[in-house]
Parts: structure tokens; sequence; C-alpha cells
């Protein structure tokens, strides 16, 4: 087992469930983005945390669907089986400690329209075009 840190952005909205031992927990995934360009890949991780205080804390963070938040936690490489394509490797991590960075409706999730200006707007073209100083 190893310590981690993760930044990157909760897919699901959170659900505090109760195990056959009558202990709570709460499941998420969490997709990590790194690198830019043709180098960027995405890195998702089963995140849980176990007992009322852990599950209490969370939920009172208010953390949501596409919410950035950074994780701390021990990481586990486990066996998994899905239906596609059976036998698995997936990474789980045991929540130790969660920070809220940015809330869904603080991130540009989509690009800004246009319509707000009340005159044309045209592109530069900087071989026919002076520019700007």
């Amino acid at each position: 087992m190893a310590l981690i840190q993760v930044t990157g952005y909760i897919t699901d909205n959170l659900a505090p469930q109760t195990g056959q031992s009558g202990r709570p927990y709460v499941r998420f995934e969490l997709l990590e983005i790194t690198g830019s360009g043709k180098k960027r890949w995405t890195q998702y991780y089963q995140v849980w945390t176990w007992g009322y205080e852990e599950v209490d804390r969370l939920m009172k963070l208010g953390v949501k669907k596409d919410c950035k938040v950074q994780i701390t936690g021990t990481l586990k490489l486990v066996d998994a089986y899905t239906k596609a394509s059976g036998k698995t490797k997936q990474l789980k991590v045991a929540l130790e400690d969660c920070q809220l960075l940015a809330e869904p409706v603080a991130l540009l999730l989509h690009k800004p329209d246009k319509t707000g200006t009340d005159y044309p707007i045209r592109d530069l073209d900087g071989d026919r075009d002076v520019l700007p100083e």
C-alpha cells in the first residue's frame, strides 16, 4: 500500500450507504486528468470511506458530482470483475482527508456565448490587418 494525494473531479453524486455490518460508508469515483495535448490521459480511482464520523464529515463538505477535490488516502491495486472484460485491475483509495477546491457552478463547463455585444465581432487577420500594439 502507498499513501497518495490526488486532485480530480467527482463523477457521481455521493450517497451514504450502510454495509452488512451496519457500518455507514460512501463510495465514489474520482477522475484525475494528467498531462496536456496529445500526452493527456485520464485516471479513475474508486474512493471509499467508512464510519459515522468520516461519512458525516464528507457529506458536510458539500461535495457532489463535478466538484473538484483534493484527496489523501491509502492506495491499493485490487482485482475487480466487470461484465464486459471479466477480471481486471482497479485502483482503490481508502480516504483519509478530502478538501473541496471548486464547486461545479464555479467551473466553466461550456464556451461563453457571444450574444452579449451590441456590435459585430470580426476576427483580425495579421497578414491583411494592422494589429493593435
